[in-house]
Order: structure tokens, then sequence, then C-alpha cells
């Protein structure tokens, strides 16, 4: 999800130049918005489908899940994933179906291992602090193009017409 929202913020940072390069009216620069604006709907669902509905269906299950957390966890993947494959109700209702006795005290013994570890600690930091990184760089080019675009009038000037010299009268030589 940190790579969109960074694109996202790119977007919003390019389109505004693009509608000063191509053309320098006002209703260019709009269009051009416009279409930015339909392009970062866009960003912000493919965010959503990338950053919430794919890692429910990677990690939905129980199985991929426990998987997840044991190879950030070498030292519960173990018994937490036969704990998770045994508590099924499919392998409790077979005929040569383990002790139930014994399942539980499994799982209740992976449970407390599981009690000491952060849920945190299973998604990789390294990977949230660049994304952090990055978004205050882009915070940064921002806030320097707030301030210097166009020619040092900001970004208003993409949706507030220019005010014309004396009133809009012209001058006749």
């Amino acid at each position: 999800m940190g790579y969109a929202g960074i694109g996202f913020g790119l977007l919003a940072l390019v389109l505004p130049a693009l509608g000063l390069v191509v053309g320098d009216s006002r209703a260019t620069a709009i269009a051009i918005l416009g279409i930015g604006g339909l392009t970062a709907v866009l960003t912000i669902v493919g965010a959503i489908v990338s950053g919430y509905v794919v890692p429910r269906r990677r990690y939905g299950a129980d199985a991929e899940l426990a998987r997840r957390v044991g190879a950030r966890h070498p030292a519960v993947a173990s018994d937490l994933l036969s704990a998770v494959e045994l508590d099924q109700t499919a392998v409790r209702e077979r005929a040569a179906a383990p002790s139930s006795e014994l399942v539980d005290a499994l799982i209740s013994s992976t449970e407390h291992r599981l009690a000491g570890i952060d849920p945190a600690s299973v998604v990789p930091a390294r990977e949230l602090r660049r994304v952090i990184r990055i978004a205050i760089a882009v915070g940064v080019v921002h806030l320097v193009a707030l301030i210097a675009m166009p020619v040092g009038r900001g970004w208003r000037h993409l949706i507030a017409p220019t005010p014309t010299p004396f009133g809009g009268a012209h001058l006749s030589v």
C-alpha cells in the first residue's frame, strides 16, 4: 500500500506542472487535473486491493497465517502450524483422529509461547521504515513545489485566474 500512496503523491505533484507545460490556460490545467483525479481514484482503488484484499486472500486461511508467523519466528513455527492443522474439525472428526486431550495441550502450550510475541514483529520493520522515508521525501518535494511553482506564485495559479493589470484595460500605443 505504501507504493500506491507514493504513486498518488507523485501523481499529485506531476499533473499540475504538466498542466502548465501543455498549455498556459487555466482550462487546460483543470482538464489535466480532472484526468489526474480519475487516475488518483484508480490508484486508491489499487491501493485498497493490494493492501487489504490481496493480504486477506493470501493469509486468510489459518494455515497460511501460521506459516507467515513461523517464517518470522522459527522457534514456534512447527508447533504453531501443527496446532492450527490439528484443530481443524475435519481432522478431529475422522476415524483415526488424534487424541483431543493431546491436541488441546499442544494448542494451549503454543498459545502460551505465542503470548510473548509482539504482533508488530511479524511485519518487516525495514519495509515500513523505507515507506515512511519515501513519504516524507515526497512531502518535502510537495512543500518545495507549493512554494516555488509556478514561477513563485504557487499552486493557486492553476485554479485561480491570474489577475490582469489595470483591471483588464488594454494599453494603446
